[in-house]
């Protein structure tokens, strides 16, 4: 699976040799060759589009200028001077020097991991805009920052090849470092979970088979919710029902599953592990409790009771499948009645300790999907009015209120969740290296979406927090030449009290 962060590291690794080849003595006949300029040319573009970007919030404009929309904007006007002067972008010869090759290479790699983000934010003609779970990620403060960091890199890059360049291209170092500069002084090196990212798109369905493995398991469930995460296509209010009710069995199974996650911790001498887990289990009880309430809900709201066997459903279902396999001991579990409850032993559910962290981040990722699950049903919850309105009468929508007010508990419930688990899993014994990605990416998710749920300040209100200190207190009194100093004059005093 493809992520922004691969697309960023093989642009890092051209910009290296970029670099490598400036101080190569043969940078001057490479730097003046014309397909290094048509290069250049293009690697600029590529900059202009993020800017562009991270000024607009990638389409999800910001409620409140911060500066860094600015800065992007001054940045982008500095790369379109550079972009004039440099000509428009040409197609170089096969034969060209290694400079121009890793300046493209820079350049394809970079642009495509901005169409990469740009899946995550796209409009259609019947749907309008349509965000995914990490668009809000994508959109986010630190993010921006990280961003403008990268590009700072890659244009004090592109500025120092345009000196060495023909008199042609000379001309757009200035611009070019400028830029460098600017973005610089308002980007960050900034962990962010925006490398985690992947390329939104729903992977072929891989039905579940009996006698599935342990590896099998995980990689079917991770298979599932990354469909249920790119699907966006509208469905029935039946299949919202069936959806909620996997939800909750899922968020059962999980309470199982990190008990046994918990004992496994226990046995290993991890103490604090087992205890986080323990803790953790009780709050997705209630998340499993809030999607119950949800779907008897839904079951009342409606009389389309047939069950529903595409999309989003059957993705549900399957995950459900896989999940109660690994959890319980029967191979061909099934959610029914007459379904074993006997749990599978913690020993083989976990048999190290990184797998105690590989399997509580997958009870995380479930939790993160149908925490997204809920969200997108709240925002259609208007489309259920009006099929109440249409089928039991104007009566009934006084209910869909209520609907919304579980939801809206719901997701509540799932952030607190996800908080307590991802600060469960930041403690336990390392893993691969896509599990702090993966672990980055969802807590700035929740981090992002805390900071669109939270009441912005006003200008009035910024304006007045900007001197923490008092004005006369933070200033310095400047010696005069007698060695004196020059204080405030007495008539500064507030009105109402005597200066002293």
């Amino acid at each position: 699976m493809v992520t922004f962060g691969d697309m960023i590291e093989v642009a890092d690794g051209h910009l290296a040799e970029v670099r490598r080849t400036l101080n190569h003595p043969t940078t001057t006949a490479q730097a003046r060759h014309p397909a290094t300029t048509y290069e250049l040319a293009r690697f600029t573009h590529v900059l202009i589009r993020y800017t562009d970007q991270i000024a607009a919030g990638f389409g999800t404009p910001y409620e409140h200028d911060t500066g860094i929309q600015d800065a992007a904007r001054r940045a982008g006007a500095l790369l379109r001077q550079a972009q004039e002067l440099l000509g428009p972008p040409g197609w170089n010869e096969t034969d060209g020097p290694q400079l121009a090759k890793h300046l493209r290479g820079t350049s394809l790699a970079l642009g495509c991991g901005l169409d990469l983000l740009d899946t995550h934010i796209t409009k259609t003609p019947d749907q309008g805009q349509v965000l995914s779970a990490n668009a809000a990620v994508i959109a986010a403060t630190d993010t921006a920052r990280s961003l403008l960091h990268t590009l700072s890199q890659h244009a004090a890059a592109a500025g120092h090849v345009a000196l060495r360049a023909g008199p042609e291209a000379h001309t757009a170092g200035s611009p070019l470092l400028n830029a460098a500069l600017l973005t610089s002084v308002f980007g960050h090196e900034h962990p962010s979970g925006v490398t985690a990212i992947p390329f939104r798109h729903a992977p072929e369905r891989l039905p579940p088979s009996h006698n599935e493995e342990r590896s099998q398991l995980l990689a079917g469930i991770e298979l599932s919710l990354q469909r249920l995460n790119a699907d966006t296509t509208p469905s029935s209010v039946a299949t919202w029902r069936y959806v909620a009710r996997a939800a909750a069995i899922a968020s059962d199974i999980n309470c199982r599953l990190l008990n046994q996650l918990s004992r496994r911790a226990e046995e290993l001498e991890t103490k604090t592990t087992a205890e986080a887990l323990l803790a953790t289990k009780r709050a997705m009880g209630h998340n499993a409790n809030k999607w119950r309430a949800v779907a008897r809900k839904l079951h009342d709201l409606t009389d389309q009771h047939s069950l529903p066997v595409a999309g989003s459903a059957l993705d549900a279902g399957d995950l459900v499948l896989r999940l109660g396999r690994l959890t319980f001991t029967d191979p061909a579990w099934r959610p029914h009645h007459t379904a074993t409850t006997r749990l599978t032993p913690p020993e083989q559910i976990a048999p190290g300790p990184s797998d105690i962290r590989t399997v509580a981040l997958t009870a995380l990722k479930v939790t993160d999907t149908c925490k997204e699950i809920a969200r997108r049903h709240h925002a259609a919850t208007t489309d259920l009015a009006t099929l109440a309105d249409r089928t039991r009468g104007p009566d009934s929508r006084p209910a869909i209120p209520e609907l919304n007010q579980l939801y809206e508990n719901l997701q509540a419930a799932g952030e607190r969740t996800l908080t307590e688990l991802g600060e469960a899993i930041q403690h336990m014994a390392p893993g691969p290296p896509e599990q702090a990605a993966d672990l980055a990416l969802v807590q700035q998710r929740l981090t992002a979406t805390r900071a669109l749920a939270t009441p912005q300040p006003t200008p009035a209100a910024l304006a007045s927090s900007s001197f923490p200190t008092p004005i006369t207190k933070a200033i310095t009194p400047v010696p005069t030449k007698e060695g004196t100093t020059n204080q405030p004059p007495r008539s500064a005093a507030p009105k109402g009290r005597s200066p002293r």
